[in-house]
């Protein structure tokens, strides 16, 4: 099982990092240079921003974890044979995958909704910060 849950990881690298634009926390700041970190001075609003790219970047990959998870939680369903072990072993991994993306996603918002709040920008969409 170690073996497919390796494969299956190696196989979705490329698609976590995409290219490596996932992991780009400097994006739409002032501060930014390139992915590379700060060319000049930061603000606090480009703080926050940092912040919000990091989190974002962090629901993505738990998002991309919940769904391999929720792959191999079907795969057990229909390799179990009857098995109640299996069986049981499935739903709980099926389960257990449900309630981290929604754990992820409730704090992913509740998270960008403090951010927002904290910047002072009301504008939509809630979750876009922008420096002014």
């Amino acid at each position: 099982m170690q073996k497919f849950l390796l494969s299956i990881a190696l196989f979705a690298l490329p698609f976590v990092t995409k290219a490596q634009g996932i992991f780009d926390i400097w994006e739409g700041t002032t501060c930014g240079g390139g992915g590379g970190g700060p060319t000049s001075p930061c603000s606090l609003c480009d703080g926050i921003i940092v912040t919000r790219n990091i989190v974002t970047s962090l629901f993505e990959v738990s998002l991309i974890i919940g769904g391999i998870m929720v792959a191999v939680g079907g795969i057990l369903f229909m390799t179990s044979g009857g098995s109640q072990d299996k069986v049981r072993q499935a739903r709980g991994t099926l389960t257990s995958a449900l309630v981290g993306v929604v754990i992820a996603l409730t704090a992913w918002v509740i998270i960008n909704t403090l951010l927002s709040l904290i910047a002072g920008d009301g504008a939509l969409p809630w979750n876009q910060i922008t420096c002014s």
